[in-house]
Formats: structure tokens, sequence, C-alpha cells
């Protein structure tokens, strides 16, 4: 049971594509800036050097959602490269252009990307529960993408380190290379997500209005 009270933190703020600051040139560095170099990595980092079991306990390292989190940003990344408009049900094919090109471009690590996302991505996603025989695990580096004869292993740390390493990549080949095409590729991503988000404000408007007196600052709008 958790029971401690600790500082409260608002952690993001959604971002649309329907004016301010937002519609500006080089939109794609500073969403990179808050939304990959500010919320993903320092939540990777968080969960890979802070997330610890409780003394006494053997589980709650927060493996599945350091995997979750490291999957989404490999998704997002491939979606903001891809060189087709983007598309919400292209998932499967932004994670595995990512995966391939940037994360792992050499065999037998690049080819095994389109078996990780439906089994782990969906697994945990959906249900919290990997399909298949899949062990993760953390701070065992050594057993990364590795199998046995009934089992294979992915280690969330060494994925993290690997994604870590690969993010500069990226950022550097497209942003210098492709810009208009990352800022097209981000303003239909959040133009798709505006428009799914109108149509579901008539039910969210049924919540309670929250007093914003003595609310914490949200994050800065950059």
């Amino acid at each position: 049971m958790m029971t401690e009270r600790r500082k409260p933190y608002p952690l993001a703020r959604a971002v649309t594509c329907d004016g301010g600051s937002w519609m500006t040139e080089r939109m794609a560095d500073r969403f990179l800036a808050q939304f990959v170099d500010g919320y993903l990595i320092k939540d990777i980092e968080t969960l890979v050097t802070r997330a610890e079991p409780a003394e006494g306990e053997s589980v709650g390292a927060c493996g599945y959602p350091l995997l979750m989190t490291l999957f989404a940003g490999i998704e997002l990344l491939g979606a903001l490269s891809s060189l087709r408009k983007f598309n919400d049900r292209s998932g499967r094919v932004y994670f595995r252009s990512y995966w391939e090109r940037y994360l792992y471009p050499t065999r037998p690590r690049k080819n095994v990307g389109k078996g990780v996302y439906p089994l782990a991505r969906h697994g945990i996603a959906h249900a919290y529960l990997v399909k298949g025989s899949i062990l993760v695990s953390k701070r065992m580096q050594d057993t990364h993408l590795t199998r046995t004869d009934d089992e294979i292993r992915i280690d969330v740390s060494a994925l993290a380190e690997d994604f870590l390493n690969s993010y500069p990549r990226w950022r550097e080949a497209h942003l210098a290379r492709h810009r208009n095409r990352v800022e097209r590729r981000l303003r239909e991503m959040l133009d798709d997500n505006e428009k799914k988000s109108k149509k579901q404000r008539a039910v969210l408007r049924r919540l309670p209005l929250t007093p914003r007196a003595g609310l914490p600052p949200g994050p800065p709008v950059v």
C-alpha cells in the first residue's frame, strides 16, 4: 500500500497543432527539446537509475514500464522520420523502421524487431503480460537479445543504453538533412491527435473542474 506523501508533479501537457507558439519555424527542435530530450529521455534515465524494488522485495524494478517507454520512443521517432504521411495504424511500420535503421542495423538483432513488437509491446500494453516465452530483465546486459532453447531475453537496461546512443544519430541525420519532412510528420501527428481529442471532449467535460488556486504550475508551453 502506498502511504508516503511526496511532492506533486504535473508530468506532461498535451500539445496540439492549432496555432500559437508551436506553429513557428524550427517546430521540430522545440518539440524534441521538450517531449523527447525532456519527458522521454528523463523518464528513461529515472527508470534505469532510480527504480528499485522495495527493501525485502524481489519485484518492482519497473522493467515493464521502462520497456513500454522505450517502445513508445522508438515508435515516435520512426513516425517522425517516415517518408509517408502519418497514419496512427502504422505503429508496427514506424517501430521496425527505427529499430532496423538506427537501433540495431546489423543482423541478427536487426531482424527480431518485427517479432518483439507484437509479442512484447502488444502484450504489455493491453494486458501487462508479454506474449510467448520472453523474459524481461534489468541490469543483465550480457543476456540482451539472446535466447535459450525455449526463451527470448530482453534486458531493459541494455535496450535503454542502445536507444539513448542511437537517438543523437537519428537527430543529427534528420534535423540536418530532412527537417521539413520531420516537421510535416509532426504536424500530421498533432493534427490527428487534435481531431481525435475533439470527438471525446463532450464526454471529458463531464468531469468536475479543478480549482487552479493552490495547484503546482504545469510544464511550460514552449
